[in-house]
């Protein structure tokens, strides 16, 4: 079973196409899908390091080295760094478990001030965090923290140390919410309601079929969500409060029935649903996307071989297309190198970007 299947229960049907009902800060732009991108350009890798019974699910650059997460939890560990100079495993960092600074399972995590891994544990309703080492392969647990989260986001971004943005969540109609990690667990709702949700169908549902995942560029300046289920991507403004919603070249939407589960809205994903976006990384230059476009009931439906880059201002910049499926990838050196890993060979793999 894939990553993002994982974590939602799906069976059947009904497809929903959304009104452009747009409002005074919401940009909508769209494009033809012939010549979508200016350019298309094929990426050919060569084989860095192998990662044996890992499944990585993101990569982040750290100092010369990489940090992997790995939802195989590989001996125990959840994230591991590796070093690029010594090809070679350094340290590894916050447990599986229930204890304190443990962890049972999540797919979003980053790194924020520069050496601190965040982790959101979907699964235990709560954040983790640890100071990365300098080179020490024994984990250290006096630098571990956790917070329990009070309500649930289906996926987060850290801002700093005690703010993070919020996607996803089942108790407020607005579509990002900034939470403050103290005692009251201060929350601010950002960027108003999805307003082009049909009124037939339950709001909290039509918001479910439209999970993505969150990403913060590197300046903190902007959010992106890379919708799941359809190929929309849309572009928060935190100096603005406007947004840009960019129109893929397929423009497909969901196929979902509404239900209530547990007294809650719900959804059942249809046989036609797609996957959209299943992974991505941000630079203070562009967003990189890796684009499935595959049913959610096929085989490794959420690796893919190609990735979308937009500018922030939303326009299409190139797709990369290479013949390897990953899973997950990162973009080191001013854009001009990228890191991969497939997991059908469980190699780390590299390449420089062609210009």
């Amino acid at each position: 079973m894939n990553w993002i299947l994982k974590y939602l229960i799906v069976l059947l049907t009904v497809t929903i196409f959304y009104s452009c009902k747009t409002s005074e800060n919401e940009h909508k732009l769209k494009r033809s899908a012939k010549g979508y991108f200016p350019k298309e350009i094929n990426i050919h890798f060569t084989n860095d390091f192998k990662i044996k019974g890992a499944l990585i699910r993101q990569i982040f650059p750290y100092k010369g080295n990489l940090i992997f997460h790995d939802l195989n939890v590989t001996k125990n560990y959840f994230f591991h760094q590796y070093s690029l100079k010594e090809k070679k495993i350094i340290g590894s960092y916050i447990k599986k478990g229930t204890k304190k600074g443990e962890a049972l399972g999540g797919f979003m995590s980053g790194i924020y001030n520069n050496n601190i891994i965040w982790f959101h544990d979907l699964t235990l309703s709560r954040l983790v965090t640890t100071k990365i080492s300098s080179y020490s392969l024994k984990y250290d647990t006096t630098k571990v923290n956790q917070f329990k989260l009070p309500r649930h986001y289906y996926s987060i971004q850290m801002f700093d140390s005690i703010t993070l943005f919020g996607f996803g969540s089942n108790h407020t109609k607005e579509k990002i919410q900034m939470l403050k990690l103290n005692s009251l667990n201060n929350e601010t709702n950002l960027f108003g309601k999805f307003e082009s949700f049909p009124k037939n169908i339950p709001y909290y549902a039509s918001k479910k079929a439209y999970e993505g995942l969150l990403y913060l560029k590197p300046n903190n300046e902007k959010l992106v969500v890379a919708y799941i289920y359809t190929d929309k991507v849309e572009i928060f403004d935190l100096k603005t409060n406007k947004t840009i919603l960019v129109y893929g070249p397929e423009n497909f939407e969901p196929d979902f029935t509404p239900i209530m589960k547990y007294g809650l809205q719900d959804i059942i994903l249809g046989e036609k649903t797609k996957f959209g976006f299943v992974n991505g990384c941000t630079t203070d230059k562009y967003i990189y996307l890796l684009y499935s476009g595959k049913s959610i009931f096929g085989k490794n439906a959420d690796q893919s071989n190609s990735i979308y880059v937009y500018d922030w201002s939303g326009n299409p910049i190139k797709k990369m297309q290479f013949k390897e499926n990953i899973s997950s990838f990162t973009i080191l050196n001013n854009d001009s190198e990228i890191y991969v890993f497939d997991p059908q060979t469980q190699f780390l793999l590299s390449a420089k970007m062609p210009q």
